[in-house]
């Protein structure tokens, strides 16, 4: 739900298939599932970083494609896995005073399970920009901006806001070191590009001389 901006419905509803592990850009890529999705704009992927990935290796494991990795079982009843988390989130969150704070108005933590797709547009946004925020997060006042950007665009985007939204110090340095090895090797690809199209201007100057 972090990387995601995922509700928690939406988790329940994620199969094993639509969990893509992209090797050759270290990101996991999770279709939003097509359950949830409620028009055609809204179609396509949203992604989580490499660590997240190794901690949901486990859960694969010995499924089918179409089988629900986050579900105690398959006839799980969505309510059945929200009561879940939430215990899970509470559990967590109470073993921590600052977490654990109440509303004084309302008597509501101010942490629970929708806090993290909150967290995800709030963070996103520090460097992509509000709009991009709505856009990944699927409001409808974004999804224009977010969608005109090129796949290769919104890919890299994320790793750009990995460094906001990652949670521990540790992973957002990691974060940090793989962006910067990425550019470096996108600046390399495109110097050797530029190359060639030089030595082939020499060339066709050389032949019409």
């Amino acid at each position: 739900m972090n990387y995601t901006g995922f509700r928690s419905g939406e988790v329940f509803n994620v199969k094993k298939s639509e969990l893509v592990w992209d090797g050759e850009i270290k990101l996991l890529k999770v279709r939003i599932p097509p359950k949830v999705i409620k028009d055609t704009v809204t179609k396509g992927w949203r992604y989580a970083t490499e660590l997240t990935y190794e901690k949901i290796k486990p859960f694969l494991v010995g499924l089918g494609e179409d089988d629900h990795p986050f579900r105690t079982n398959e006839n799980q009843s969505l309510e059945s896995f929200e009561m879940n988390v939430r215990k899970t989130l509470r559990v967590v969150y109470n073993s921590r005073e600052d977490l654990s704070e109440k509303d004084p108005d309302n008597n509501r933590y101010f942490y629970n399970v929708h806090s993290w797709r909150a967290r995800n547009g709030t963070e996103y946004a520090r460097t992509q920009g509000i709009p991009d925020a709505d856009g990944y997060l699927r409001h409808a006042r974004g999804l224009t901006t977010y969608y005109k950007k090129t796949k290769e665009e919104r890919e890299q985007q994320f790793k750009r806001a990995c460094l906001d939204l990652a949670i521990y110090q540790v992973d957002k340095k990691e974060a940090e070191l793989k962006l910067k090895d990425r550019e470096i090797s996108e600046n390399e690809i495109l110097k050797k590009r530029i190359a060639i199209i030089e030595e082939e201007m020499k060339r066709r100057n050389h032949v019409n001389q």
